[in-house]
């Protein structure tokens, strides 16, 4: 057991320590191909993220309990995407040690951890809403006033779960370069709080929506036949897509995050790491970390394909955006025109498109 528990402690220091990675240095193809493909799913999250969070705040009829968390939930993926994608890949792969100071070696795993724990809150509070919408229609429906008190409580509790990183956060010099490692703890407080938090902030909202969505499913099933008119049938129908949206976005983060947690609990509770021929390891962290930073891309994506009415109130923002950007020359005369029909053209790539007809497309999809 003495060995294994050194085995451990060598790992931990490298794995709570980002850069160490770089110790052994990618091929220039491999880092190419790592920072491009992070790149796109940092700028797809962040104008998906920020497209979803304009459209949501916006459109009154889509400021509903369950949009008002995804918002919510967009807003943790804007973190995620800058804190933990961009820093990250800066760290690990262009800068290959930690340059952005010790006030930054604090913020940024702090943001880092706040955002994926408001992330799974916000996802298992979705799950908990749709439950008594679907299961319980005749309980009090949340407010949105009340959904707002929850969200700025997720925030207090995700920023308090990740509050110790501001402690032990710190930078350390090794092998000749500076890194932003875990060095003010122990191994065993450590491992005791990475085991703590897992069960609360990951193991623990998984059970609550497995609960939840089991429930709904078994109520959706028994109600399948007892739709009496098609003005219920159609509501029914409504409650039905929100709540697959809903399961969708919790499979998708469930699986993104599975890997990173599997990582780093088994750092401090078992040796398949160590085990594992750097080589492999190599190969596989940027697959782990690749895998957990497409989650706050895909949220978008999944919004845009699965709710029709998320796509009408994003065509008319399109529309909006027309009629706007198209009379305000100075500012969007390189994105948009007017043609001699006086049709509203948007540049994409190299090619003029109608911007109704892009409104129409994406209304249609």
């Amino acid at each position: 057991m003495a060995g294994a528990d050194i085995a451990n402690k060598t790992n931990y220091l490298s794995y709570n320590n980002s850069g160490a990675f770089s110790l052994q240095e990618y091929s220039n193809t491999e880092t190419v191909f790592v920072v491009v493909v992070m790149a796109v799913i940092f700028l797809i999250a962040l104008a998906g993220n920020t497209l979803t969070i304009i459209v949501i705040s916006r459109v009154p009829s889509l400021q509903t309990p369950t949009n008002l968390l995804i918002l919510n939930l967009s807003i943790a993926d804007i973190f995620v995407a800058t804190f933990f994608v961009l820093f990250t890949t800066i760290d690990i792969y262009i800068s290959q040690e930690w340059v952005f100071g010790t006030f930054l070696c604090k913020l940024v795993p702090f943001f880092q951890l706040t955002a994926a724990r408001v992330s799974i809150l916000s996802l298992a509070l979705i799950s908990v809403e749709r439950y008594f919408t679907m299961c319980k229609p005749k309980h009090r429906r949340f407010s949105l006033k009340k959904i707002k008190t929850f969200i700025a409580l997720l925030w207090f509790i995700g920023m308090a779960s990740a509050s110790p990183v501001l402690i032990v956060k710190k930078i350390t010099l090794r092998y000749g370069k500076h890194y932003c490692a875990e060095t003010g703890w122990t191994f065993e407080e450590a491992k005791i709080y990475t085991t703590v938090n897992f069960v609360i902030m990951y193991l623990l909202p998984i059970l609550t929506m497995s609960f939840t969505y089991i429930n709904i499913g078994i109520t959706v099933w028994r109600s399948s036949n007892a739709t009496k008119s098609q003005r219920a049938g159609h509501v029914k129908s409504t409650k039905q897509k929100i709540t697959k949206l809903s399961l969708v976005l919790v499979i998708s983060f469930v699986v993104s995050w599975a890997p990173v947690h599997f990582v780093s609990l088994n750092i401090f509770w078992g040796t398949l790491i160590h085990n594992l021929p750097k080589n492999t390891t190599y190969l596989l962290f940027p697959i782990f970390t690749g895998l957990a930073a497409s989650n706050c891309a895909l949220n978008p994506i999944l919004y845009a394909l699965m709710s029709i009415n998320f796509r009408r109130a994003l065509a008319d923002f399109l529309n909006q955006v027309c009629s706007n950007s198209c009379s305000a020359r100075r500012t969007f005369k390189k994105m948009t025109y007017r043609d001699q029909q006086g049709k509203c053209l948007i540049n994409i790539g190299t090619s003029a498109v109608p911007l109704q007809q892009l409104a129409s497309f994406v209304s249609s999809v």
